[in-house]
């Protein structure tokens, strides 16, 4: 039954989300959890903040091959529905990994992979703006929410043909996942207090 295909893809993409890079590096390279740092989320900004740029870029590219790997595999089982859904599940387990309590990052780097494997051109744009925007101002939350915001006018707005309406949709969900992951970050570049990615020793 189709029902049950896409529970699957749901569910399998989960999986490969709650899978995470982050706290495989922390815990057995490290040494070190890297929740009981920094801002606490198991992603690639705070790795950089207080493991340094290689584990921080490591944990980024994985992040991003996990995310387009799974929606990749949910395009092959089920079209662009089947897209949609894996891309949204995966991040889903980045942020609440059933392997790690439920405590992990805020998504970002999956939802980029997630994004490029379905619209690669848009994305591709989009984050070398967003990369270029935190090189200049070391902020990586800027960078993360303008990115989000850009390819969702891009899709829905500038080349409303680009990608199916389950991808749009996929898209705006991944877009309001990241604003509420960014949502202490987001007042804090209100009161100009927002941290930026300088590494620290390690931790």
């Amino acid at each position: 039954m189709p029902i049950l295909r896409f529970i699957a893809i749901a569910l399998g993409a989960y999986l490969i989300g709650s899978v995470s890079p982050a706290l495989i590096i922390s815990r057995h390279v490290e040494k070190k959890d890297v929740r009981q740092f920094g801002s606490g989320n198991a992603g690639a900004s705070n790795m950089v903040r207080n493991f340094g740029w290689a584990a921080g870029l490591a944990t980024f590219g994985l992040d991003m091959l996990k995310g387009a790997a799974a929606t990749l595999l949910g395009k092959w089982a089920g079209g662009d529905l089947g897209a949609a859904i894996a891309a949204v599940a995966v991040v889903l387990g980045h942020s609440f990994p059933v392997y790690y309590g439920f405590r992990g990052g805020k998504g970002v780097s999956a939802s980029m992979g997630a994004m490029l494997a379905v619209a690669p051109l848009p994305s591709l744009v989009v984050y070398l703006i967003a990369i270029l925007v935190v090189a200049l101002t070391g902020i990586v939350s800027i960078g993360s929410l303008l990115g989000f915001t850009l390819e969702s006018l891009m899709v829905w707005v500038i080349f409303p043909d680009l990608v199916g309406q389950p991808l749009k949709w996929a898209l705006l969900v991944l877009t309001i996942l990241t604003f509420v992951g960014h949502r202490e970050n987001i007042k804090r570049l209100l009161q100009g207090k927002e941290n930026k990615i300088t590494p620290k020793k390690k931790a």
